[in-house]
């Protein structure tokens, strides 16, 4: 499956799970700032596409963000990602290269840039 057809998945998968119409759905959206959805639904959408795709699409780095783990653990000091942290969330996380000062980047304002494309991204790691 290449980029588009992936997307077009992805998106498709994510509108119905979210309840919304699918042309609402893009690459660029962001899941909860965009369409609503919460850190549970964000959760069951990978168990959904995991199915629908046939690959495994956890990534340790997402799950913790969701289940809130980053802001107890060594990913975070002072309040803030360290920047290993930060590095190893832009693998899927494209918003990140917008944010003016990586080194003040707290959880509260990564959760938000989580993308349809960072489910894609997941999803080309898992199968590349």
């Amino acid at each position: 499956m290449d980029r588009e057809q992936g997307l077009a998945k992805i998106c498709a998968t994510v509108a119905d799970c979210l309840g919304l119409p699918p042309g609402e759905v893009t690459p660029t959206s962001r899941l909860i700032t965009d369409l609503g959805a919460t850190s549970l639904d964000i959760l069951d959408l990978i168990f959904t596409l995991e199915d629908t795709l046939g690959t495994k699409l956890h990534d340790p780095d997402l799950e913790a963000f969701l289940r809130g783990e980053l802001v107890s653990s060594k990913a975070v000091r002072d309040g803030f990602l360290v920047h290993e942290a930060v590095d190893r969330l832009a693998r899927f996380l494209p918003g990140l290269a917008d944010v003016p000062d990586r080194t003040r980047l707290t959880p509260a304002q990564v959760i938000p840039l989580i993308t349809v494309e960072s489910i894609w991204l997941l999803v080309e790691r898992r199968v590349s």
